[in-house]
């Protein structure tokens, strides 16, 4: 890798722990307001990553995040595809200590959602 580039592909501290590349995840995707098709399911992916690194509940942590889709509210509800429990992100002030002016690397074709768009907002805010 060339050099001031920090990788945030899978594994790894930076990688999205959101992967919907499965048609699984389709539902979750629209829950997002994104289309089902893969396009849209990786971009919800890189919404769910977003939500989850910097939550809108500013100054709350974030201990894990929850996402799911369940018809009905009861015992008799059901769930539709993956539910998914993640554990706490990386607090802003990490991201900005070690990502701050640096090039970051993931496997996304260009122009398609990445998730490395969000870290390089956040570590250059």
């Amino acid at each position: 890798m060339p050099p001031n580039t920090v990788s945030v592909a899978r594994p790894g501290l930076w990688g999205n722990p959101f992967n919907f590349r499965s048609s699984d995840f389709c539902w979750l995707a629209l829950s997002y307001g994104c289309r089902g098709d893969r396009l849209g399911r990786q971009e919800a992916s890189v919404k769910a990553f977003s939500e989850w690194i910097d939550p809108p509940a500013k100054g709350k942590k974030l201990v894990r995040m929850e996402r799911g889709i369940r018809f009905g509210n009861d015992e008799k509800s059901l769930q539709i595809g993956p539910r998914l429990i993640i554990g706490p992100p990386p607090t802003i002030d990490t991201i900005r200590a070690k990502l701050r002016d640096k090039n970051l690397a993931c496997f996304c074709k260009i122009g398609e959602p990445c998730h490395a768009d969000v870290l390089l907002e956040l570590a250059n805010r």
